[in-house]
């Protein structure tokens, strides 16, 4: 029987160049990836102040594109993780808008960007929750 009041949870794997939502399938402990999140890629910026790191403007750009994304899709899910390494976990939290915003309920310091949905399982079950 299907709980009406099921959250769904969008969790965003993230790093400074790539990013994609997994939530939950029907088999426990499993998740599968719902929405992938192209990087445009870094512009080489000839005549910038030393003091200015490109490739980390260029990251951060990335965050906020994707926490644009994530305000624009707040009606597509009711709880939000967000799972990245700390410089970019920082720029998604500072970028948000306040719709996403509203809807994050965790949060872990980790790069799983990289690893299939099925070895993301041991990292996530903490969110995993029965499918409606």
């Amino acid at each position: 029987m299907s709980n009406p009041t099921q959250p769904v949870v969008w969790i965003l794997l993230a790093d400074g160049d790539n990013a994609r939502v997994v939530t939950p399938s029907a088999r426990e402990g499993q998740f599968h990836t719902v929405e992938s999140f192209q990087h445009a890629g870094t512009t080489a910026q000839h005549g910038t102040s030393s003091r200015v790191d490109p490739h980390a403007q260029a990251k951060q750009r990335y965050a906020a594109s994707l926490a644009e994304a994530l305000d624009r899709q707040a009606s597509s899910y009711t709880q939000l993780v967000l799972v990245a390494p700390p410089h970019t976990l920082h720029d998604l939290r500072e970028a948000l808008g306040k719709q996403a915003a509203a809807k994050v309920v965790d949060s872990l310091n980790k790069d799983l960007v990289k690893l299939n949905d099925h070895d993301v399982s041991a990292h996530l079950a903490k969110w995993w929750l029965v499918p409606a």
